[in-house]
C-alpha cells in the first residue's frame, strides 16, 4: 500500500471556478486554490491544464478572425498599446523582459475571439474558467439557445475532445510545453469534419443558410438597450461594459508575467483608460455589432447530428451506478451517495424557502442529462477521474478549517501527481443556494455567466472535471485503477471525509480495516498457540527418550 500511495504526492487545488456571483460594480474575482505544483516554481496548478487554451484555439481556427482585417487591426492595436505600457512602467531591473512574446500574442487573439462567441465575462478571467463556462453553455442550452456557437461547441466536446485525450499529454509542464502544444494544435488543424465557421463580418445574406434568432430565444430578459446604435440589446460585444471588462480580464491573465514586473503604481490598475476606451468603442461600434451577428443565427441544416443514446435512463439508475463504483466494507457501504445527499439537503431546506432554491425533480433531471453528456464526452470513462459530488446547504463553504466567501457557489477539487505529471482525480462541491433562478438570470443578463440555466453552477463545475480528465495520462490511469480498488480509498473519500460542513449524510466506519485487524489479532494468537502446542509436544517427547528412572 505504501508503494502505491508514494506515487500520489497530492496537492489539492480548488478551481474556485468558484462560481462567484459577481456584482458588476465590484469586478473582483479572487480565485483560490491550496498550493503550487512544485515548491520551486511560481506556476500554479491551473497553468498546467490546457483544455481552455485548446478550445479557444479551436474556435479561433473555425472563425474568420485570422484573415479578418478589422479584427487584426483591433487586436494589434491593443497589443502595441500594452507593450508601450510595459516599456515605460516596468521596473528597471526587468526592462529586458517587457516585450510580448509570439505565444502571448496568439493567446490574446484566441481569447478575444472566444469572448465574442461565448458570452461570459467570468469565462474571460482564465482559460480554465472559459473551458468550464463553455461546457456549461453547451450542456445547459435548450433547443432555442442552440445558435452557431453551440454547434461549434458540440463538435469540440463530442469529437475534438477525445482526439485530444488520445494524445496522452497529461499536464503541460514547462519542460515539454512547446512540444505538447504542437500536438494539440495538430489535432485541431488536421480535423476535416468541422462544417461550421463563424464569420465575424458576414457579407452575404445569412437567411439563406441560417434561421434567425432573437436575444429572447437565447434566454436574455429585461435587457437594457444600447443607445449608441439601433437600440441594440446590451449583452456581449453589444455592451461596452462587457467589452471593457473582458479585455481587462484577458490582459491580466495572458500578460501576468509582465504585469508582475510593473512598478507599484501600474501593477494593480485597469490597463485601459475608461474614457478613451469608450470613445474608441463609439468610433468602431458598427464593427463590434457585426462581430455579434452570428450569435443570433442557427444553422438550417444540421450536419452529422450526434447519436443521443443515453447512458443513464433515470436518476435512480445513475445513483446506483455510482454507488456500485464506490463500494467499501465488503460491498455494504458506498462513498458516492448522490440521491441520498440531494434528498436530505432538500428535506433540510425550510418549506418557506424551498421555492426560492430549486425543484428536486428538476435537479435530478438536470443531473441525469449532465452525466449522460459527461459519459458521451469521455467515451464512458468518467469513473477514471470523478470520485464524488457533494451538495451542501451551508451559506459558506467550510474547508480545511477555512470559511470561504459566501459568493463562492461551487468548488472543484482536483488531485495531481507530481511523479506522473498528471491529474489524478476530482470531486465537486455545490451550494444549494447556487440554484437561485432569479440570481442566475440576472448574472446571465449581465453577461457574467454563459448560461441562464438554474443549475449552471453544477454544470460549470463538471466542466473543470473534464478539463482535468484531459490532463489525466494513461500511466496515472493505471495507478488510479489500483488505488480505486484498494481497501480504504472509498472509505476515505466519503462525502463526510471530503467536506466538513453540512451535507446531511452520515459517515460510515471502515469496517474492512477493523475486520482485518481483528482477523490479524486472532491469526497471530492462533499462530502463537499452535507454535506453543507444537513446541510443548516436541519437548515432552525428547524428555521421554532421554530420562531414565531406575
Amino acid at each position: 500500500m505504501k508503494k502505491i500511495f508514494s506515487y500520489f504526492l497530492i496537492i489539492l487545488m480548488f478551481f474556485t471556478s468558484l462560481l462567484f456571483v459577481n456584482n458588476k460594480n465590484q469586478n473582483q474575482v479572487n480565485l483560490t486554490y491550496n498550493n503550487q505544483f512544485n515548491e520551486d516554481t511560481t506556476q500554479t496548478q491551473k497553468e498546467f491544464l490546457w483544455g481552455g487554451k485548446a478550445l479557444r484555439y479551436f474556435l479561433y481556427k473555425h472563425s474568420t478572425a485570422k484573415t479578418n482585417r478589422s479584427f487584426n487591426q483591433f487586436t494589434d492595436y491593443l497589443l502595441a498599446y500594452f507593450e508601450k505600457i510595459f516599456k515605460t512602467t516596468t521596473k528597471q531591473r526587468y526592462r529586458s523582459n517587457y516585450y510580448i512574446t509570439e505565444q502571448q500574442s496568439e493567446e490574446f487573439k484566441h481569447a478575444i475571439l472566444s469572448s465574442i462567441l461565448v458570452t461570459s465575462a467570468y469565462g474571460s478571467t482564465s482559460p480554465e474558467e472559459f473551458f468550464a463556462e463553455s461546457f456549461s453553455r453547451y450542456v445547459s442550452s435548450n433547443e432555442k439557445q442552440k445558435n452557431l456557437t453551440w454547434y461549434l461547441l458540440e463538435h469540440f466536446f463530442t469529437k475534438t475532445f477525445y482526439k485530444l485525450k488520445q494524445q496522452d499529454i497529461g499536464i503541460l509542464t514547462s519542460n515539454d510545453k512547446t512540444i505538447n502544444w504542437k500536438k494539440i494544435k495538430n489535432v485541431i488543424d488536421n480535423e476535416n469534419d468541422v462544417f461550421y465557421k463563424y464569420d465575424l463580418e458576414p457579407k452575404t445574406s445569412l437567411d439563406i443558410t441560417y434561421n434567425r434568432l432573437t436575444h429572447l430565444d437565447l434566454g436574455y430578459k429585461n435587457l437594457g438597450f444600447e443607445i449608441l446604435q439601433n437600440n441594440t440589446p446590451q449583452y456581449g460585444y453589444n455592451s461596452v461594459q462587457y467589452f471593457y471588462e473582458t479585455i481587462n480580464y484577458i490582459y491580466n491573465n495572458v500578460f501576468a508575467a509582465q504585469i508582475n514586473n510593473l512598478d507599484s503604481l501600474n501593477k494593480n490598475r485597469n490597463i485601459l483608460d475608461a474614457d478613451k476606451f469608450l470613445n474608441y468603442y463609439k468610433d468602431n461600434i458598427d464593427i463590434f455589432l457585426n462581430y455579434m451577428k452570428l450569435n443570433l443565427y442557427k444553422p438550417k441544416h444540421i450536419i452529422n447530428k450526434n447519436n443521443d443514446q443515453q447512458f443513464f435512463n433515470n436518476f435512480d439508475e445513475l445513483d446506483q451506478y455510482w454507488k456500485e463504483k464506490s463500494k467499501f466494507n465488503f460491498g455494504n457501504s458506498s462513498a458516492i451517495q448522490i440521491k441520498k445527499n440531494f434528498e436530505n439537503i432538500w428535506q433540510a431546506i425550510p418549506s418557506r424557502l424551498s421555492a426560492e432554491y430549486f425543484n428536486l425533480e428538476q435537479l435530478k433531471t438536470n443531473t441525469v442529462h449532465l452525466f449522460n453528456t459527461l459519459q458521451k464526452v469521455t467515451h464512458n470513462n468518467l469513473d477514471k477521474i470523478f470520485v464524488n459530488l457533494i451538495l451542501t446547504n451551508d451559506s459558506q463553504f467550510k474547508l480545511n478549517n477555512t470559511v470561504h466567501d459566501s459568493k463562492i457557489k461551487g468548488i472543484t477539487s482536483t488531485s495531481f501527481s507530481k511523479n506522473t505529471n498528471s491529474s489524478s482525480y476530482s470531486y465537486v462541491l455545490i451550494k444549494s443556494d447556487s440554484f437561485n433562478k432569479t440570481e442566475n438570470q440576472l448574472q446571465y443578463n449581465n453577461s457574467w455567466f454563459a448560461s441562464n440555466n438554474q443549475f449552471q453552477t453544477l454544470n460549470h463545475e463538471f466542466g473543470h472535471v473534464l478539463d482535468s480528465f484531459l490532463a489525466l495520462n494513461s500511466y496515472q490511469e493505471k495507478l488510479n485503477k489500483n488505488t480505486f480498488s484498494s481497501l480504504n480509498f472509498w472509505a476515505n473519500h466519503q462525502q463526510a471525509n471530503l467536506y466538513q460542513g453540512n451535507i446531511v449524510v452520515n459517515k460510515n466506519k471502515n469496517w474492512t480495516l477493523y475486520f482485518i485487524f481483528i482477523i490479524g489479532i486472532i491469526g497471530i494468537n492462533l499462530t502463537i498457540f499452535i507454535i506453543y502446542i507444537g513446541h510443548h509436544k516436541i519437548f515432552k517427547v525428547k524428555n521421554k527418550n532421554t530420562i531414565r528412572i531406575k
